[in-house]
């Protein structure tokens, strides 16, 4: 939840939205590591919604948006080197 509205308005929720991420590291030789990570790389729509408790994100049967955006993904690599 995010916002209670006390004037009979119904409260504001976000709704859980699915997340992958993937990392991963490979040695390259005794000193050099290649590494790197994708995040949110699904990018699902993160959705505020009206709703009544317990209701699965729906007021009165029906799902009334507030806002919608995607946060989008992000990706990185490199290289690690071991002095010793």
């Amino acid at each position: 939840m995010i916002q209670i509205n006390l004037t009979g308005e119904p409260d504001l929720y976000t709704r859980p939205v699915p997340m992958l991420d993937f990392v991963f590291s490979q040695r390259v030789t005794k000193r050099v590591i290649f590494k790197g990570y994708a995040k949110n790389i699904l990018n699902p729509a993160i959705e505020t919604v009206y709703a009544n408790p317990g209701t699965g994100g729906k007021w009165y049967g029906n799902k009334y948006l507030n806002r919608s955006y995607k946060r989008g993904g992000e990706f990185m690599m490199g290289f690690t080197y071991n002095l010793y």
